[in-house]
């Protein structure tokens, strides 16, 4: 095989490689890699939507206003938590069509503790689904609109002035399913420090009903979120692009 034969080859396994890598990187954005549930028991509400300066809203946060903390365990299910809706959550207890419901969190991503005995993993997304909607009204739904998660920098985000934001991830709705929302990926943000890194994300929950819905018993909205890590192949696709990748310009210079 000639020196052109070779370098045709070399590209064609480069360009393969990473293909394969990008395909496995976007299935895995939408939802792919392996779910690692939260550790570290946080509340699951309920949490009652009221209204708020920007509208109905909900706050998903500690009692004093701060974060809850959370931790990465591969081992422990997802974080399953309650959203009530009430008569009192809007005016005149209606519930009209389109309506918007600003979803506020604060959490505070930890490292696991040692005696937990699992890795430190990366935290590099975060899932959000709606999974069941208890109404004695049949048929209500709900669904996401737009969000965004934000890392703040290892301090308290309320001081002046705040920390510099390491992530900003808008919310994707899925376009099959508009009862789940994920946020990233992201690149892997400096590892977890002892002081954990604060989350802060707002989205918004949307009635998807076609009629207005006078509210005279509570909605219940159950929420299932996890953060997900890269399956084992998308680590040996990214450590082979780069090897076909070292190759090809090594081949280069020396041609």
């Amino acid at each position: 095989m000639n020196k052109q034969s070779k370098r045709m080859a070399v590209s064609a396994l480069a360009l393969l490689t990473v293909l394969s890598f990008v395909g496995t990187s976007s299935v895995f954005a939408g939802g792919a890699g392996s779910a690692a549930g939260v550790g570290g028991s946080p509340p699951t509400g309920p949490f009652a939507v009221g209204p708020t300066t920007m509208g109905p809203g909900v706050m998903v946060m500690s009692p004093t206003g701060g974060e809850i903390p959370i931790y990465i365990d591969p081992t422990a299910d997802p974080w399953l938590k309650r959203i009530v809706i009430t008569p009192n959550s809007f005016p005149q207890s209606v519930l009209l069509p389109g309506q918007v419901i600003g979803v506020w969190e604060k959490i505070r991503i930890l490292p696991p503790p040692p005696t937990a005995g699992i890795p430190q993993l990366p935290f590099t997304d975060w899932h959000e689904q709606i999974v069941d909607i208890s109404s004695p009204i049949p048929g209500l739904d709900f669904g996401w609109g737009v969000g965004e998660l934000i890392i703040h920098g290892p301090g308290d985000p309320g001081s002046i002035p705040p920390p510099l934001p390491l992530v900003v991830a808008p919310g994707m709705v899925d376009p099959l399913d508009p009862h789940g929302i994920w946020f990233g990926p992201w690149s892997p943000v400096p590892p977890i420090g002892p002081n954990g890194l604060p989350v802060w994300i707002h989205k918004q929950l949307i009635f998807r009903g076609l009629q207005p819905i006078t509210l005279g018993a509570p909605i219940e909205i159950f929420v299932r979120e996890w953060p997900t890590t890269p399956e084992p192949t998308t680590l040996v696709l990214a450590g082979l692009g780069c090897v076909a990748a070292v190759g090809l310009r090594r081949r280069r210079r020396a041609s």
